[in-house]
């Protein structure tokens, strides 16, 4: 049984390996995509190198300069506050928060 569990757990991490690999070399054609995205796009390749995951909406860096995780959108979501704009990355950092300040921001 030990043993069965041990090959499902090589099988799963060489399915997702052989799928990073896969997402490299399978990038979306993404001259279709709003111009916005194609620049982020672009800009975030020309800094940080391919994508280490894509999907034929999506390109996501990982680890990439201060950020946990970078993704570019083939979608423009609109915003009017500062001013009208539209998004299309999104970037995450990770950011410690003192446990007496959680509440607080959980309710933010």
């Amino acid at each position: 049984m030990k043993l069965k569990k041990i090959m499902l757990s090589m099988i799963a991490v060489t399915g997702l390996l052989s799928f990073q690999v896969k997402a490299q070399d399978n990038m979306p054609d993404i001259k279709s995509w709003p111009e916005a995205s194609q620049m982020a796009a672009k800009e975030m390749m020309d800094k940080y190198g391919r994508p280490n995951e894509t999907t034929p909406h999506m390109l996501v860096w990982y680890n990439n300069g201060p950020w946990k995780k970078t993704t570019i959108y083939d979608v423009e979501t609109k915003h009017i506050f500062p001013v009208d704009h539209t998004d299309v990355m999104e970037q995450v950092i990770d950011h410690k928060v003192p446990a007496n300040k959680f509440s607080a921001l959980a309710e933010y």
